[in-house]
């Protein structure tokens, strides 16, 4: 994980040139350990329960706590994906209508 973000930054610098000095430290903990990455695992579950049960349910509840989801497997209009933001919120029939084989 540290070389792959040491990699990620090097390749930011060459390509902006924008160079950081951010300290990188990995740790591997178990989310239960963890309250943040606790919620993280579950908005992550959400948006998957979203893709691939066509299940809305959950994501109705967390909606409010997001500000943007990308979807970068969606490159029908831009080859970085789609963004969903609160102005253009993300739901089952913008889903659907944005990705029929889903």
């Amino acid at each position: 994980m540290k070389a792959a973000l040491q990699g990620a930054i090097a390749n930011l610098e060459s390509a902006k040139g924008i160079h950081s000095t951010a300290a990188i430290e990995v740790e591997s903990v178990l989310s239960r350990e963890q309250p943040c990455l606790q919620l993280a695992d579950y908005f992550l579950w959400v948006v998957q329960r979203l893709f691939e049960k066509q299940e809305d349910q959950y994501l109705q509840q967390v909606l409010p706590a997001l500000s943007l989801i990308v979807d970068i497997d969606d490159a029908t209009r831009q080859p970085f994906g789609r963004y969903y933001s609160r102005q253009k919120p993300i739901s089952l029939a913008e889903i659907q209508k944005a990705r029929p084989e889903i």
